[in-house]
């Protein structure tokens, strides 16, 4: 988040959790929030990051998994490059 706010990645980086734990991408972003959360820092501007973040659940052994982590990383990418 820090490398994000101070420009050092780029403004449009997405952010991809993937991990065996049943988790929908919301429960991720609460879960994010709460390690970048600092009274001092603009909400807008964790608002924004956290719109970036996503996350697919799956074991790293099943091809399914994998896929579906692909299908999202292309959607979420399109939807990117439309805006």
């Amino acid at each position: 988040f820090n490398l994000w706010r101070r420009k050092l990645v780029p403004r449009d980086l997405l952010v991809f959790g993937f991990a065996r734990a049943p988790m929908t991408t919301e429960t991720f972003r609460k879960h994010i929030f709460k390690c970048v959360y600092h009274p001092s820092q603009p909400q807008g501007d964790r608002k924004e990051f956290l719109q970036r973040c996503h996350y697919q659940s799956g074991q790293f052994d099943e091809p399914e998994a994998m896929e579906a982590l692909l299908r999202q990383i292309e959607e979420q990418e399109a939807a990117r490059l439309a805006a």
